[in-house]
This record gives structure tokens, sequence and C-alpha cells, in this order.
């Protein structure tokens, strides 16, 4: 997926970043201090070939398998069949669970991201609370996303 993006990068940063992502996606299953996600995934994500079929049909399945530890709701959102709200592109949505904390939204772009935190006279957190909540509306429900990815791993990507 790094070399996909297309992004310069030296070996060593890219030891770091794959280092980074294997430490957040161990964080969900903390035994202390576990963190939550709540993602919808376009199912564009989901098809787009990156590797082949045997590196695809495995990332399906490992979302399936994130999907059953409790601190992960994975949502899809299917091309057909669903109303559809426009997303715009990738965002993060940040939510601490001291109220001294406040939220914090991460947008990604070609070349960086752009971040913000709640703030009384700013809107942009609010507005992608907002925008998140409709996108989840419009996904399947949790369950009938697992299956499916699960379909798409057996069907698309069938060994």
């Amino acid at each position: 997926m790094f070399e996909a993006s297309g992004a310069q990068r030296t070996q060593q940063q890219l030891e770091k970043d794959v280092a980074l992502r294997m430490a957040r996606q161990r964080r969900l299953s903390d035994a202390d201090n576990p963190l939550s996600l709540v993602a919808v995934l376009d199912e564009a994500v989901l098809v787009r070939d990156y590797g082949g079929d045997e590196v695809m049909r495995a990332q399906l399945l490992r979302l399936v398998e994130a999907a059953k530890l409790p601190t992960v709701t994975l949502y899809v959102r299917p091309f057909r069949g669903r109303p559809r709200v426009s997303v715009g592109g990738s965002m993060t949505l940040l939510t601490f669970s001291l109220p001294e904390d406040p939220d914090m939204l991460f947008v990604d772009y070609v070349v960086g991201s752009l971040h913000r935190e709640d703030e009384p006279d700013q809107h942009y957190v609010r507005d992608a609370r907002i925008k998140f909540g409709r996108l989840r509306e419009n996904a399947l429900q949790p369950a009938e996303s697992v299956a499916y990815i699960e379909r798409l791993a057996a069907e698309i990507y069938a060994p």
C-alpha cells in the first residue's frame, strides 16, 4: 500500500511507517487501554487491486478479523443500493474520553494533511461529526458489512 501511493520513501521511512501502522493495530486489542475504531469504508477501497489477488484476499480477511474485536466497528458503503452521501476524501475524527481533551479532525490530501481541534468558534469538527453520522446511516450495518467483505474476498479474490 505504501509503495502504491507513489510517495518517495527511503527504506528506513517505509519501515517506520509500517511499524507505526502495526503499533496502531495492536492498540485495538490492548488489554489495558484499547483504542476504539469506527470506520466507514467505501467499496472502492475494497476492490481496487493493490498487490494482486492473494494480497487483496489477505487484506479483506484481515478486515474481517479486525471487525470481530469488540473495539472495532466497520461499515461499508457499497456502490449500489444505498442513498449517496458525498465523501470528498478521507478524514479521521478522534474523540477522547476526557472532557478537557478536544475532539480532533485530520483530513488527508495528496501532499499532507490538515489538522483541526474542536473549538467553540470553529465548525470543522462539528461538520465532520455530522458527515460521519450521515455516512454511517447510508452504509451497510456492521454485520452486513462484514458479510459483504467476506463475499468480496470469496468472489473477486478467490484462491
